[in-house]
């Protein structure tokens, strides 16, 4: 009976999920070049010691995203 009701919720859980036309009609309204006085040019250095620009080398012309992440941890 628990697999019945697992499976009966993962499908109705996958008719809720929208088509390609739909992420398609969302994507359209957002613009694809960002302006670049938006982003700051600043000099990086990779992993690899590499010396790259902000804006020139990892975000022109490019689909990003940009994750931010704090975690603050305290002495016991």
């Amino acid at each position: 009976m628990a697999a019945v009701a697992v499976l009966g919720t993962s499908w109705a859980n996958a008719q809720d999920v929208p088509g390609p036309a739909a992420a398609t009609s969302a994507i359209s309204g957002i613009s694809k070049a960002a302006p670049a006085h938006k982003f700051p040019n600043v000099v990086l250095r990779t992993h690899e010691g590499k010396t790259v620009r902000f804006y020139d080398d990892l975000v022109k012309d490019k689909i990003v995203m940009i994750n931010f992440m704090y975690a603050e941890c305290k002495k016991r």
